[in-house]
């Protein structure tokens, strides 16, 4: 038995696999090992340090402050703003409206005195 060689050819096209497959692999690993959060179905990436985007009509937007957090949430174009204040694993969640929101965090969503659940992941 003979070795085969290799031609330039080969070369190239082994070449040309190797760019697609890491230019595949780099798309992947942005697109996917991305920070951020699940808001019910939909997944919001951190494009800067204070900034969630789903799309440009849905955003989070934080600012920090010495009681809390603040932050406003455009859903579809809607903008509603509200302020979050934990204690340990008690959570208020207080709108501009003046609704409020308080429960314990378990890690994966907030449970309210009546057991009812929250997810904000």
């Amino acid at each position: 038995m003979s070795k085969e060689k290799f031609t330039p050819i080969t070369y190239v096209f082994t070449g040309i696999i190797l760019v697609v497959f890491l230019l595949s692999l780099l798309y992947s690993a942005r697109r996917n090992f991305r920070e951020g959060v699940f808001v019910d179905d939909r997944f919001f990436y951190l494009t800067e340090g204070t900034l969630l985007e789903y799309d440009e009509q849905n955003q989070i937007r934080l600012k920090g402050t010495n009681s809390g957090t603040d932050f406003t949430i455009t859903s579809d174009g809607a903008v509603q703003s509200a302020s979050l204040k934990s204690d340990g694993d008690h959570v208020t969640i207080t709108y501009d409206n003046g609704t409020v929101f308080e429960g314990d965090w378990n890690g994966k969503s907030v449970s309210e005195d009546s057991d009812e659940e929250h997810s904000l992941n």
